[in-house]
C-alpha cells in the first residue's frame, strides 16, 4: 500500500508539471493502475451482501430489468465514486486493506455492468434493430450464467 501512495504523489507531482506519469515511467503508471484496480475491486467486494440480494430479487423476479439496471448501476456509480475520492485521501486510503477472497470479484461486476449499458426495455428481436441492444430475458440469462461465479465470493 506504501508503494501505492508513493506512485499516486508521483503522478501529483508530474501533473503540476503538465506531465504524464504514463508518459515519464510506464512501469510505475502499470503498478499504479493495477493497485487502484484492486482497491476499487475490494470496495465492490465489500458489498457484496448488496449485490446478492439485488441479483436475487432480480433472478427471483422481485424486481424486473428496468429497476435492476437502474439499482446495479447505481451500485457501481457510487462505489467508483468512492474509489476516486480515496486516491484523493491517502490517510484514509492507508486504513484499507484488501482482502485476497476479493480477488476477481470485479470482473464478475464488470461484466454483470456492461449488459446493463446494452440493456434496452423496449428493445424488440423482431424489429431487427441493433443486435448489440439486450432484452430484459436476455439480461436475465446473462445474469443467471454468471450467478454460479458470483456465488463462490460468499
Amino acid at each position: 500500500m506504501r508503494e501505492h501512495i508513493q506512485f499516486l504523489n508521483y503522478q501529483q507531482e508530474l501533473k503540476k508539471q503538465n506531465k504524464s506519469l504514463r508518459t515519464q515511467d510506464p512501469i510505475k503508471y502499470s503498478k499504479l493502475r493495477k493497485y487502484s484496480a484492486r482497491i476499487s475491486e475490494y470496495l465492490h467486494w465489500s458489498q457484496k451482501d448488496e449485490y446478492l440480494q439485488l441479483i436475487k430479487d432480480f433472478l427471483n423476479s422481485k424486481i424486473d430489468g428496468k429497476e435492476f439496471d437502474k439499482k446495479f448501476s447505481k451500485m457501481v456509480t457510487v462505489i467508483e465514486k468512492k474509489s476516486s475520492l480515496l486516491f484523493q485521501n491517502y490517510e484514509e486510503l492507508k486504513r484499507i486493506e484488501p482482502s485476497p477472497r476479493s480477488l476477481g470479484f470485479g470482473k464478475w461486476i464488470s461484466e454483470i455492468y456492461l449488459y446493463c449499458n446494452e440493456f434496452y426495455e423496449d428493445y424488440d428481436l423482431n424489429e431487427g434493430e441493433d443486435p448489440a441492444l439486450k432484452t430484459e430475458e436476455q439480461l436475465r440469462g446473462a445474469v443467471t450464467s454468471l450467478f454460479p461465479e458470483i456465488q463462490e465470493y460468499f
